[in-house]
């Protein structure tokens, strides 16, 4: 074994003497219990844990900080988003709020504050059960999404109530037009597992800076206008301050 595993030593010394001149020849086996000492192996042992779990260490930190970003992502989006709708909840929307209404103090373009009630939604509720009444939720919810742009922003305000912030108004007119975008498309027949049902919302509109330049403002004003919607029948817009359009 020594001599698969290690090499032979070899040296040759030349005795240069007038009187008697010589050679020596020295060979040596080098054995494993040479290099096997209690302080190699000690340093051998030391070196292959460190080799074995430092890898292992490392990878067990950077996991936990990668289970910690996700943790921390997944708590900021339960903290900002509605877990019925997977729309942004109350909070997110005040911030978006204050986005815009920085961007108007700045650039002067105004933007809408768009109150949605669904009508009669609680006999939803009531005949087929909360489980179909959370379907029709989603669907509204989805369907909002799918009409807006990537600037506005649809929340759920709670209940059966949204909110939707329409951003950078070109014109008044638009916000008008994201109405009747809201009105038609919450109109169409939802698919439930209680069979097709069908549904219409009220809408309250209000502008700033028309109507107000905070949000409890302006939700106030889209929400009394909205219950003018509902006193007339239900299933339209109305903006703050104006007639039932």
């Amino acid at each position: 074994m020594d001599r698969l595993l290690l090499p032979r030593l070899n040296e040759r010394v030349e005795i240069r003497s007038a009187s008697q001149p010589m050679t020596l020849l020295f060979e040596r086996q080098l054995r494993l219990a040479d290099v096997l000492t209690r302080e190699t192996l000690m340093l051998l042992a030391f070196l292959t844990a460190a080799f074995v779990l430092m890898p292992a260490a490392l990878i067990r930190h950077f996991n936990a900080i990668k289970r910690a970003e996700r943790e921390h992502e997944r708590a900021a989006y339960l903290a900002t988003h509605d877990a019925l709708t997977k729309l942004p909840n109350r909070y997110l929307f005040a911030d978006r709020f204050d986005r815009a209404l920085s961007h108007w103090e700045r650039h002067g373009v105004p933007f809408a504050v768009m109150l949605i009630d669904l009508d009669h939604f609680k006999e939803i509720n009531d005949k087929y059960g909360h489980e179909v009444g959370d379907q029709v939720l989603r669907t509204v919810a989805e369907r909002m999404r799918q009409i807006t742009r990537s600037g506005d922003t649809v929340a759920r305000q709670g209940g059966d109530e949204f909110v939707v912030l329409v951003a950078d108004l070109a014109n008044l007119e638009n916000a008008e037009i994201m109405g009747e975008k809201v009105l038609e498309a919450i109109g169409k027949p939802i698919v439930t597992s209680a069979g097709g049902l069908s549904i219409s919302c009220s809408i309250g509109v209000s502008l700033c800076p028309i109507h107000g330049q905070s949000l409890d403002t302006l939700l106030r004003a889209a929400d009394q206008a909205m219950y003018r919607v509902k006193q007339l029948g239900r299933e339209g817009i109305a903006f703050s301050s104006s007639n039932v359009r």
